[in-house]
């Protein structure tokens, strides 16, 4: 018998609309959690749905209209410590991903290399590797 997939919120930031389909697309077709995908635009737009709305986790851009990536990320860092969070970038910079780690964020995927698959396994993961995670709480 086979456990029930877990359903998994997740906030999108991402301003390109082919790009945010995509991701949505890939995570619709995941055989090993259920994701309920929510939107931004840009990232003061996530920020106040973070303040409003509960997620399991965020899947973040770094090329967003109102910030850098360097600012996008220490923005990142802050909200790290509540939430886990996943970079999906086109951004192929291994100094990025490593000022990514050093803030908290649980992975750093390039968008070109990911599919369905290699895109759920991590955001599960990174829920499931998340401070906030109580043990024996994990998301099977």
């Amino acid at each position: 018998m086979t456990n029930p997939k877990p359903v998994l919120r997740v906030l999108l930031v991402e301003d390109d609309v082919d790009a945010a389909r995509l991701a949505e697309r890939r995570l619709r077709w995941s055989a090993i959690a259920s994701f309920v995908v929510t939107q931004a635009p840009d990232l003061q737009s996530a920020l106040a749905r973070l303040e409003r709305e509960e997620y399991d986790a965020v899947l973040l851009d770094l090329a967003l209209p109102d910030a850098q990536a360097t600012s996008t990320l220490s923005a990142a860092g802050a909200i790290a410590r509540h939430v886990p969070i996943v970079v999906l970038t086109g951004n192929d910079d291994d100094d990025l991903a490593v000022l990514a780690a050093r803030l908290g964020v649980q992975d750093y995927l390039v968008k070109e290399r990911q599919d369905s698959r290699s895109l759920s396994r991590a955001i599960l993961a990174a829920v499931n590797r998340h401070p906030w995670v109580r043990a024996g709480a994990l998301i099977a």
